[in-house]
């Protein structure tokens, strides 16, 4: 599986970010505080089944977007399954995807 899209709403500095990043190596490059560390967090909170964002005391007042508690943080991630292009022994070319239960397994307590 792979990032296909990223949505930072009301997250540290953006108010409202979208990423769509490649399917194969991508560069997070950028001056000082302009966000390099935020998006890398958001991915953290939502693709690492350890975090447990909803506890008390998780999130501090500064992961809210100019520190206003009011409004709700929303962080979205659209996955999707990396295929593989491959040739039978008669030489069909089918496509093949990563295993989705595998997938779902890991990431189950982020999935609602």
């Amino acid at each position: 599986m792979y990032v296909y899209a990223l949505n930072l709403r009301h997250f540290r500095g953006f108010e409202d970010l979208w990423v769509f990043p490649k399917d194969d190596v991508n560069v997070i490059v950028g001056p000082n505080n302009s966000g390099k560390t935020t998006v890398l967090r958001a991915l953290a909170l939502l693709l690492d089944p350890s975090l447990a964002p909803w506890r008390p005391g998780f999130l501090s007042r500064f992961e809210f977007h100019d520190a206003e508690m009011g409004v709700p943080i929303e962080l979205r991630a659209w996955l999707k399954p990396r295929t593989r292009e491959n040739c039978d022994e008669g030489g069909t070319r089918y496509v093949r995807y990563d295993e989705p239960d595998k997938v779902k397994q890991a990431f189950f307590d982020k999935m609602s």
